[in-house]
């Protein structure tokens, strides 16, 4: 209560001065002075709530470390199985929709609400990179805050009073409006609010987490933050499972602990708040998404593999800011990777390659080309020799990274049958191994997985030259869980 009562002091005592002067001033500075009056009043009545709650609601929290995901070995080398590609295949011809180049033009859609029009902003020009496009925000003097040496409950609540009193409406009218270019969903939201804060000048690490904070919570997500003794970490309440980043639990809600590097594995105890900002604040929901950069930086990647001694070449682009902005993703369930919509190579240049293909032959064959081309077009090494963790990656960062494992070939050869084909597929976890089960129409040959009675053929992406209905033998008796 005490942090409040100061602010209204020095705010009554800053109005009677500009009061006692307005008199003799000439209208230009009128204006000016009764812009300043506005500063040091609060923007929002939610402000004046929240900082009372945060002065009396600050608790110590119990942490937990992050959640590992399989800990099961890969294996450091995959088996080849023997190439039978060349015997007859029967079965449907399938006539498969051409593939459209992709739609890369950003496309404006109008805010959820009319902003409310204010003169433009005025202050200093703070530019910063997002992921490879170029950026300039507008801030006010005033936008900044100083947390000096002491981290506490009491300095984090007067952090968050010093914002709310500054002139954060234009910063806020001008992500919004990036945001809209963009078509931002929330975790991009949260990246773009990083990249700026990072690009604050005499700011530490501690001031922008408070800034992206204070703006975060403004755009109807339940960002909170806590703090050790030094430390000031961003929480995340999200949606999906997130593996290995520690977190805490308020009301049987996970909030995971971020700082400006992402993830925090293990932490000691922090203080936080209870409550939130705003009573109709939401989730973060961090589906990936694939985002129209107004600058795209394009590199070349060729892919080659054999079917039935044929030899081919296919050759595309993809950018690199999508690479650097999936980087930033927190480490989620398979099912989400099986699950996502996103893009391949950058205007869908393998898709129309591989329907010239395929379009027209048996199903089968068409379906054992996409799995040969998965199968051999790319380097096979376990993630924990190439980064060390494990890491799954998108079928975007299998074009840029030398090599790939089991599961980031399943998401790959799952994402081009649905595109391709309009087949459901599944993916299907064995301890160390993940492999995938399509829904084919014709007669399934082969090894097959039964799920809810209905049965899909095996299709491991993985298992060198192997074709349709053919799983490994190691694998072939146990019972495997559908991811």
């Amino acid at each position: 209560m005490q942090i409040f009562k100061t602010l209204m002091v020095l705010c009554l005592s800053l109005q009677l001065s500009i009061a006692a002067q307005t008199k003799e001033l000439s209208a230009f500075e009128q204006w000016r002075l009764k812009k300043q009056q506005a500063f040091t009043q609060f923007k929002d009545e939610r402000d004046q709530a929240f900082i009372e709650q945060m002065q009396t609601r600050w608790t110590q929290y119990k942490t937990n470390p992050g959640i590992r995901r399989d800990t099961k070995p890969k294996p450091s080398e995959i088996p080849i199985a023997p190439d039978d590609s060349d015997k007859e295949l029967d079965g449907i011809v399938v006539q498969l929709d051409k593939p459209e180049p992709a739609v890369v033009t950003p496309i404006v859609i109008p805010p959820e609400k009319p902003l409310i029009t204010r003169p433009e902003p005025v202050g200093s020009a703070v530019s910063f990179d997002f992921f490879g496009d170029d950026m300039t925000l507008v801030v006010p003097k005033n936008f900044q805050v100083k947390l000096r040496n002491t981290i506490n409950d009491k300095s984090i609540t007067q952090a968050w009073a010093q914002l709310a009193v500054s002139d954060y409406e234009g910063v806020l009218d001008q992500l919004h409006e990036e945001m809209t270019d963009y078509q931002l969903k929330d975790w991009a939201k949260i990246q773009l609010i990083f990249q700026f804060v990072n690009a604050m000048p005499r700011s530490n690490s501690n001031e922008r987490i408070v800034m992206s904070w204070f703006l975060l919570s403004r755009f109807g997500l339940d960002i909170r933050v806590a703090h050790s003794k030094s430390t000031v970490f961003l929480l995340l309440p999200i949606e999906q499972e997130v593996y290995e980043v520690a977190f805490l639990t308020e009301q049987g809600q996970k909030y995971y602990i971020f700082n400006m590097n992402g993830g925090v594995k293990k932490v000691d105890r922090l203080s936080s708040y209870r409550g939130e900002f705003d009573q109709k604040a939401r989730l973060v929901n961090v589906e990936f998404e694939a985002l129209n950069w107004k600058q795209p930086r394009l590199k070349s990647r060729t892919l080659a593999f054999e079917w039935n001694n044929d030899q081919y070449k296919l050759t595309t682009d993809y950018a690199a800011q999508d690479v650097l902005y999936y980087r930033t993703y927190p480490l989620l369930g398979l099912e989400s990777y099986f699950d996502a919509t996103y893009r391949f190579d950058y205007n869908n240049t393998i898709l129309i390659q591989l329907h010239q293909l395929v379009n027209g032959r048996s199903e089968i064959e068409a379906l054992n080309i996409i799995l040969r081309f998965v199968q051999t077009s790319f380097q096979y090494e376990t993630d924990e020799k190439q980064f060390g963790q494990e890491n799954y990656l998108l079928p975007t960062e299998m074009l840029h990274y030398r090599a790939s494992d089991c599961e980031d070939r399943s998401i790959l050869f799952a994402w081009l049958v649905k595109q391709l084909f309009g087949y459901e597929v599944i993916g299907i976890k064995y301890p160390g191994h993940v492999t995938t089960g399509v829904a084919i129409k014709g007669t399934l040959v082969g090894d097959i997985v039964e799920f809810q009675s209905r049965k899909y053929l095996i299709a491991d992406p993985t298992y060198i030259n192997a074709n349709m209905g053919m799983a490994m033998k190691s694998y072939r008796d146990q019972r495997p869980e559908r991811i």
